[in-house]
């Protein structure tokens, strides 16, 4: 978890996060989407490629946690 803090405290302080997306939150969400389990439940067993979950990881913490564009 202490990582998706910092991770989220280096986007929060950018000015990156989302409206109404707080930083508890956000580490929240990050610390869940990047949880191993997701990881081998799509590759390992779904037969989803490394470089598609990486992707689909990717373009998930964006969309959940980015300020949009």
């Amino acid at each position: 978890m202490s990582g998706a803090t910092a991770f989220v405290g280096y986007l929060a302080s950018l000015g990156a996060l989302a409206p109404g997306v707080s930083e508890r939150q956000a580490a929240d969400l990050c610390w869940a989407i990047m949880d191993g389990h997701l990881y081998r439940l799509l590759v390992t067993q779904r037969g989803w490629t490394p470089a598609a979950f990486a992707q689909w990881l990717s373009d998930s913490l964006a969309a959940t946690l980015l300020r949009p564009s």
